[in-house]
């Protein structure tokens, strides 16, 4: 008895799976519908241009004159007496209060690993290897991307790494040694003449003389074309002026990029720019402007930004590779979009009927939308769906078999 109830539960379930094997083969070949994948998706954009810096800037009464040396690195904040640069009586005081000031940064570095070894606080030999490691790539990277201005500190950040793994590993006599001497070197007295700030704002070394000329208030009737003349123009520093003063964060860039490139930039986007040959890393801002040429071929942005670094408050004319944000969603087609009382959405297969998911729309390509990620609700579309791709009328809830 229990043989054939066995052999009956086999015969339906076996019949089962025929019919539904069926049903899924009919629907496929059969059907007038197909299923389309939807998946994550990143996209930005850059674009390279060159540009121009506006700037609320004025630059100072003071002569450079012979013989100075600055106190001050181009983008530190200064207010009024502070200290801007010593002016020395000749070539050789000036160049031993260069060597002097080198000095100190070292004597710094090594007091510091003399701290850290004597508190019994340092890392391991093979962290240290690590380190060093890192740091010798940084220093190439600064080498492969022109950034020469910075080799100074991160030979600095070596030197420190090795001088930690050579006190742990062979004491501290000849570390003591160079403090000493250091020490020795800085202590001199060298004879000079402060020179004060009659401004508060942040300090620049660089004067062009178009201090008031390129100020924020000209690039509200700025043009496509008298921008790429200015362009064509050249920057020099003039050396006889001590330098300038910016008066506050804000900066204005603007420059040019084909037509074709416009929408990747819109009004209101965020955006990167790493200056070529930059001294101070790539900086943020918002594009606030968007100027077409007379022909239509070129397109004016003005961007604006409040990161202060020695390229926002020194460079006049920059080359610039501009990123804009990025933007990561589920990638769908725009034929598949449908807007049902207001609501924007797609239409999925929900196994055996059709269901009508919402997206969020966070970026518009040529061809595609991209919808804000959601991996755990049910009723916003996510990776794991399948569009529906067909001709009839769709609606939520609807049977598949109806298709």
């Amino acid at each position: 008895m229990k043989s054939a109830m066995g052999k009956l539960l086999t015969v339906i379930m076996a019949a089962f799976l025929l019919i539904f094997a069926g049903y899924h083969a009919y629907r496929h070949f059969f059907s007038d519908y197909s299923t389309v994948d939807v998946y994550r998706y990143t996209v930005y954009h850059t674009a390279t241009s060159h540009g121009i810096f506006f700037r609320t800037e004025q630059s100072l009464a003071q002569p450079a004159g012979s013989h100075l040396r600055y106190a001050v690195e181009d983008g530190e904040k200064v207010r009024v007496g502070s200290v801007l640069a010593y002016r020395y009586n000749d070539a050789l005081s000036a160049d031993l209060a260069r060597q002097q000031q080198e000095a100190q940064k070292e004597l710094t570095m090594l007091q510091r690993v003399r701290t850290m070894l004597e508190s019994n606080n340092t890392a391991t030999v093979s962290d240290l290897t690590r380190n060093t490691d890192i740091a010798l790539r940084r220093m190439a990277a600064a080498v492969a991307l022109g950034q020469y201005d910075t080799l100074d500190e991160l030979t600095l950040q070596l030197q420190e790494e090795i001088n930690l793994g050579s006190g742990i590993t062979g004491g501290t006599a000849e570390l003591n040694s160079r403090i000493a001497e250091l020490e020795n070197q800085t202590e001199r007295s060298i004879s000079s003449e402060a020179v004060y700030s009659t401004q508060e704002g942040y300090f620049s070394s660089y004067v062009d003389g178009r201090e008031g000329q390129y100020t924020t208030e000209s690039l509200e009737m700025l043009t496509c074309e008298e921008l790429q003349q200015m362009l064509t123009e050249e920057y020099p520093a003039q050396e006889e002026l001590l330098g300038k003063i910016v008066s506050g964060p804000e900066w204005y860039f603007a420059l040019t990029i084909d037509s074709k490139e416009e929408k990747n930039f819109p009004p209101g986007s965020k955006v990167s720019l790493s200056f070529s040959g930059g001294r101070g890393g790539s900086v943020e801002g918002t594009v606030i402007r968007s100027v077409e040429s007379d022909d239509g071929n070129t397109v004016m942005l003005v961007i604006k930004g409040n990161a202060v670094t020695e390229d926002t408050v020194s460079r006049r004319e920059a080359a610039v590779r501009l990123s804009s944000d990025s933007f990561t969603g589920v990638r769908f087609d725009k034929q598949y979009l449908r807007i049902v009382d207001g609501v924007k959405g797609v239409y999925v297969d929900n196994g055996y009927s059709v269901k009508f998911k919402t997206v969020d729309i966070i970026y518009e390509g040529d061809t595609y939308y991209l919808s804000r990620l959601n991996y755990t609700g049910e009723e916003s579309l996510n990776i794991f769906d399948k569009l529906i791709d067909t001709k009839a009328e769709l609606y939520d809830g609807m049977s598949l078999s109806d298709l």
